[in-house]
C-alpha cells in the first residue's frame, strides 16, 4: 500500500509538471504581448488656404518684376521702417505663354488653390461643390483671383506676414501634403528677383501683391493660365 501511494504521489507530480509546461508553452508564451509604442497619427496643421499642388520649381520665369529700392514717390511706396522692396516693374504685357491643361486648381477656376475652412462665404465660390479642408471651386476665375489676392494681402494686415517665406510657411506648411514652403518660397523669389526673406506690405503694394498672387498660380499649376492683367485689375480692387 506504501508503494502504491508513492506511486501515486509521483504520477501526480508528473502530471503536473507536464500541465505546467504546456501552459508556458501554448497559452502563456503565445499570449505575451511586446510592449511597443504606438504613437498617435499626427493630423496636418489647421487648414490655412493650403495650396495641393506639386510645386513644381522647374522652368520658372525670368525676373519680370523689377525691384527698385531707390524710387519711393508713388503710389505704391511702403514704409520704409519695415520694408525695403518696392515693385515697379509688373508689366501687364504678357511675357509668358498661356496654355489650357488639366490642373486642379484650373479646372475649379482657382488659381491659387485655395482650401475651404467650411464656414467663410467666398464671393462667387460653387458652394454645392466645395467640402471642408478640399479645395474651393469657383464659379470663374475672376472670383478665383480675387479669393487669392484678398488672402495674401489679409496675410499681411491680420498676420503681419511680410515675407516670401512668410507667406508659404502659412500657405503650404510642411506636414500637409508634400508642401516644401522653403522651396516654394524660393522659386517665388527667382521669378521675382528678390530674396525669400526681402520684406514688404502687400496691402499697400499693390503691384507686388499682383506679382506674388501670379506666381504662385504657376507654381499651383505647373504653368501659366491666368493672364497677367487679371491679376493687377484685381490687385486694385481687393
Amino acid at each position: 500500500m506504501e508503494n502504491k501511494g508513492l506511486m501515486g504521489f509521483m504520477i501526480a507530480g508528473l502530471l503536473a509538471i507536464i500541465a505546467f509546461l504546456v501552459y508556458w508553452f501554448f497559452f502563456r508564451k503565445g499570449n505575451t504581448v511586446t510592449n511597443t509604442v504606438v504613437s498617435d497619427s499626427v493630423a496636418p496643421p489647421p487648414v490655412a488656404n493650403n495650396p495641393i499642388s506639386p510645386q513644381d520649381s522647374s522652368s520658372t520665369a525670368p525676373p519680370y518684376v523689377n525691384i527698385n529700392t531707390g524710387e519711393f514717390g508713388n503710389s505704391d511706396s511702403v514704409d520704409m521702417s519695415d520694408t525695403k522692396i518696392l515693385s515697379t516693374g509688373f508689366n501687364p504685357t504678357p511675357q509668358e505663354t498661356l496654355e489650357t491643361g488639366n490642373a486642379l486648381s484650373q479646372r475649379t477656376n482657382n488659381p491659387g488653390a485655395l482650401f475651404w475652412d467650411g464656414s467663410t462665404n467666398w464671393q462667387g465660390m460653387t458652394k454645392s461643390k466645395c467640402k471642408s479642408g478640399a479645395i474651393m471651386y469657383f464659379d470663374s476665375v475672376d472670383y478665383g483671383v480675387r479669393a487669392q489676392l484678398m488672402t495674401l494681402k489679409n496675410y499681411y494686415k491680420k498676420h503681419g506676414i511680410n515675407t516670401l517665406i512668410g507667406i508659404t510657411t502659412r500657405y503650404a506648411p510642411y506636414g500637409h501634403g508634400n508642401n516644401n514652403p522653403a522651396v516654394y518660397a524660393q522659386t517665388l523669389a527667382s521669378c521675382m528677383g528678390m530674396n525669400t526673406t526681402d520684406k514688404f506690405n502687400l496691402d499697400s503694394n499693390r503691384q507686388l501683391l499682383a506679382a506674388v498672387g501670379y506666381y504662385i498660380h504657376r507654381v499651383e499649376a505647373g504653368y501659366y493660365w491666368v493672364p497677367r492683367e487679371k491679376y493687377l485689375e484685381w490687385s486694385t480692387k481687393v
